[in-house]
Parts: C-alpha cells; structure tokens; sequence
C-alpha cells in the first residue's frame, strides 16, 4: 500500500520545502488557503 503525505501550508515555506522531501519517497497532497501560490507549487 502506498503512503500519502498531506501537507497543510504546502504553497510556500517550511511546507513546501517538506512536501518537496517527503514527495521524493511518497505520494503527496498539498493544502493551502492561498490558491493562487498553492497552484504555482
């Protein structure tokens, strides 16, 4: 089974730094309240 990693705030900063580690070895969700950034990640 694969892992998912949910990642709030992963439009920029210490979220996207993480969701770009953690999706080197698992599957990846992204939330943000910034669509127009989130969208850019």
């Amino acid at each position: 089974m694969a892992t998912v990693s949910l990642i709030t705030g992963g439009a920029g900063g210490m979220g996207l730094a993480t969701a770009k580690i953690v999706g080197q070895d698992h599957a990846v969700v992204l939330c943000d309240v910034r669509k127009d950034r989130l969208e850019a990640a």
